[in-house]
This record gives C-alpha cells, structure tokens and sequence, in this order.
C-alpha cells in the first residue's frame, strides 16, 4: 500500500520559504537595481555640474585680456574642480551607503 501525499491545507513550507527569500530578493535589489540607479543619477548631476562650470570657464577666458588674467581664471576654475571631486567621492560614499543598508 502506498501512501498518497496530500497538498491541500499544507502552506506552511511555501510561506516560509517565501518569508526566507525576502531578504534575498531585498538585497539583490539593493545590489542590482537601486545602487546602479542611485550611482548613475548622482554621476549625471555631477558631470551636469562640472560641465556648466567648464561653460563659465570658457566665458571667463573670452574675457580675459592678459595671460595673468587667463592664469587667474584657470587656477580658480582647477581649484573649484579638484574641490567638487573631492565633495562628490563622498557624497557617492554616502550615496551607496543609504542605498545598500
């Protein structure tokens, strides 16, 4: 005599494997969709950023009458743009960060 399984009434095991993969699947969000996204969103506002100050550069530049003048306006412009890189590594730091935890 064989005994015949009956699935009927008997949810428990599919619940709770479904409870155990949430975690899986929240952190493979986090991972694979929501940190892509969030690097992505804040590279585009940043290279945005720095491009409209490469605008103003060019602008200043045209007005220059000097090569004193035109040496002012570079070192100003690499400063501001070595400080912004320096802001943006941590703010993509920071980015990640709230992302992923």
């Amino acid at each position: 005599m064989t005994a015949s399984r009956s699935t009927s009434g008997n949810s428990a095991p599919t619940e709770i494997a479904a409870m155990a993969a949430e975690p899986i699947v929240a952190a493979c969000k986090a991972y694979f969709l929501d940190l892509p996204m969030a690097m992505t969103s804040e590279t585009l506002r940043f290279m945005g950023h720095r491009l409209e100050e490469q605008a103003k550069l060019l602008s200043s530049l045209s007005t220059c009458h000097t090569l004193s003048e035109v040496s002012e306006v570079q070192a100003s412009f690499f400063k501001t743009a070595v400080g912004d890189y320096r802001k943006e590594a941590g703010t993509l730091m920071h980015r990640a960060k709230e992302t992923v935890i």
